[in-house]
């Protein structure tokens, strides 16, 4: 919104206010000012709008909630702040606060050197009242016996009990203290001043502005643990003898929260809402949702499919991030298998951030197909009419982040799992006819910290599946939404199924179709899947693990992949340049430029035709499909009848 972004930010890490560069009439206004010369900025911009009153609808981010809500908005007579998912915000005159902020935004975090606290002597201004020389006496005194407590804490948690010699009041005169040394940015820019100029004049400012910030949270940290239960900090560690750790929770500024509040959020955690909302009222709960007819879910039962599996990590072991790899390979293909089934419809995946990032390396999704990753997407719409959704792994915070985390909302520390994993405990997973399976759910003992846990995996999680808007669908607007996780979810599942079962449904033929072209010989096929295959032995070999497929007489030119993907090719003659035999295979009928195709995965090609002359006993396609009772059975190899496939092709050629 500001024009002169750079510069803006630059004086307000310096500890400034956004009018110390926009200027006013003794200072002077800034050049995008309204009085100005300049393009007007969008920040002016909207007080100009608000000054007038016509617009109903502001929509603000997490980060306004702690901070006093802008002056031209005051006043306004707005009915409702609404701490919502999206900002959609019909039949009210209201402030939209997008999202859910609580664990992210509203969580502070910053370190603070233990030598900056005995390396700087500071001086305090005496005022009127004071006598001379005891404000700066009072502060430095005040500060080694924090610096004291730090060492008698030792690493870790600062113990209350280490700061005997602390008093809160004392420390809430030395943040008044401190607050007399700010160097007001205003006193130092210009409105029309350059980012260069800026840059040079704020060096000194920033520097001692930014350790007295830091100074004034660390002494409202100390306030709050010697005011709050129990002997440790939930807000302050020592963290490796040179540095302190803070954390703390940002509440909400007065000017919103003197509003009426209704929080909308499918997977709240109440206890957590009311840290920041006290008076908080449920009005209507989320029951186990229900999946309407035309929704059909499948879940993964037999792998939490962790990050640790299909999230490349440079600090893993070689072998490990070769499986990793290798599994973010199966992904992609798994996904290139889906985006042909699904072209119709379009489809959406979402993974982990770096799991993202390596599919992405050998899989190019068409338009109709959204990649994201966890973390990303929440209040997104723009999938609510895709027929396929895939949840590929789970996250999960750390047992000691949400430790952490937990003690700052809840402003005492619990119980601590000390580094060990999360516990297992049986749960039940509950499926669309009503019956339920046996599941394992992990779970911190600490209800704080469950709480945390949950809304960062099953909330999460949630959140994610939402994206497809499942909940809207009928049977004419169908969706299939694969769960990639064994994480239990108060959502019935139609089927349970394996991880490689899931995987495997890429099948070779699967993926020759989505390639574009399906070759008859063992030579052809492994180009086609080289990725996969890398020789024609592995592709054999692969043939021979896996059973067998039957042929079913189809006269619509259609392979059937699969129960239910159907797709029509065109039998082709090909010949790779240099070799002496040519052979048959099939192309999809929609590909504009089929033998390109061919030679994207086959190499230069010498003969290429059309097969134009029906085989006897064998109509022009093929249906292919799993192996079902009652199905006629052949090998692999392609041969009906006891007859080679082969033979039938060379009878038509």
């Amino acid at each position: 919104m500001c024009r002169r972004n750079d510069t803006m930010s630059l004086v307000l890490n310096a500890g400034g206010k956004q009018s110390d560069l926009c200027g006013s009439r003794v200072r002077g206004y800034c050049p995008h000012h309204e009085s100005g010369d300049g393009d007007l900025c969008g920040y002016r911009r909207q007080h100009i709008v608000a000054a007038e009153g016509h617009v109903q609808h502001w929509c603000f981010t997490h980060a306004s909630l702690p901070h006093p809500m802008p002056e031209p908005l005051k006043g306004q007579g707005f009915d409702e702040v609404i701490i919502d998912e999206s900002p959609k915000g019909q039949g009210f005159d209201e402030v939209i606060i997008d999202e859910s902020p609580w664990l992210t935004t509203m969580i502070g975090h910053e370190n603070i050197l233990i030598d900056s606290l005995i390396s700087k002597k500071w001086i305090i201004p005496d005022a009127e009242s004071d006598f001379v020389g005891l404000p700066t006496h009072r502060t430095n005194q005040l500060l080694q016996y924090i610096i004291q407590a730090f060492c008698a804490s030792g690493i870790g948690r600062l113990r209350k009990s280490s700061m005997k010699m602390i008093r809160s009041l004392e420390c809430k005169t030395v943040i008044y203290y401190l607050l007399r040394t700010k160097i007001e940015i205003a006193d130092i820019v210009t409105p029309e001043m350059s980012k260069a100029a800026a840059e040079r004049a704020l060096e000194a400012a920033k520097s001692h502005n930014a350790l007295l910030m830091k100074l004034k949270q660390l002494l409202e940290l100390v306030v709050l643990t010697l005011e709050g239960p129990g002997d440790e900090s939930p807000y302050l560690q020592v963290a490796d003898g040179s540095s302190v750790t803070m954390m703390w929770r940002k509440d909400i500024h007065e000017d919103w929260y003197s509003l009426p509040i209704a929080h909308l959020d499918a997977t709240m955690q109440p206890e957590i809402a009311r840290q920041w909302l006290p008076d908080l009222s449920i009005k209507s709960y989320a029951e186990t949702a229900m999946v309407p007819e035309g929704v059909y879910i499948r879940q993964v039962r037999d792998q939490a499919v962790s990050y640790t599996m299909i999230r490349p990590d440079e600090n893993a072991s070689p072998q490990n991030q070769q499986t990793q790899r290798n599994n973010c390979a199966c992904i992609a293909r798994f996904l290139e298998a889906k985006e042909h089934q699904y072209a119709a419809q379009r489809m959406v995946a979402i993974m982990p951030k770096g799991t993202e990032a390596e599919v992405l390396r050998t899989f190019t999704p068409s338009a109709n197909t959204g990649i994201a990753h966890f973390g990303n997407i929440r209040g997104f719409d723009g999938w609510n009419g895709v027929g396929y959704e895939v949840i590929i792994g789970r996250p999960q915070i750390k047992p000691s982040d949400a430790e952490e985390i937990a003690w700052v909302v809840f402003g005492k520390v619990g119980q601590s799992l000390n580094g060990e994993r999360y516990p297992v405990r049986d749960f039940k997973r509950l499926m669309a006819d009503g019956t339920g399976r046996h599941a394992k759910q992990v779970y911190h003992p600490d209800p704080c910290a469950e709480a945390v846990r949950w809304a960062h995996t099953e909330g999460e999680l949630l959140q994610v599946i939402a994206r497809a808007r499942h909940v809207w669908r009928d049977p004419s607007n169908p969706l299939q939404i694969d769960i990639a996780t064994n994480v239990p979810l108060p959502i019935p599942v139609n089927e349970l199924i394996s991880w490689d079962d899931l995987m495997a449904e890429a099948t070779p033929l699967a993926l020759m179709a989505a390639r574009g072209i399906i070759p008859d010989d063992w030579n052809g096929r492994a180009l086609v899947l080289s990725d996969k295959f890398p020789t024609v032995d592995a592709a054999k070999s692969w043939a021979h693990r896996n059973g067998a497929i039957d042929f079913v007489a189809n006269s619509n030119n259609k392979v059937t992949i699969g129960e239910r993907h159907e797709v029509n090719i065109r039998p082709y003659r090909y010949r790779i340049a240099g070799k002496r035999q040519s052979s048959i295979l099939h192309a999809r009928s929609d590909i504009s430029d089929p033998r390109a195709v061919a030679e994207k995965y086959l190499g230069p090609l010498d003969r290429w035709e059309l097969v134009q002359k029906s085989i006897e006993g064998l109509p022009p396609s093929l249906v292919l499909s799993p192996v079902r009772g009652g199905s006629v059975v052949v090998p692999l190899g392609f041969s009906i009848r006891g007859r080679p496939l082969e033979e039938f092709m060379r009878a038509a050629a």
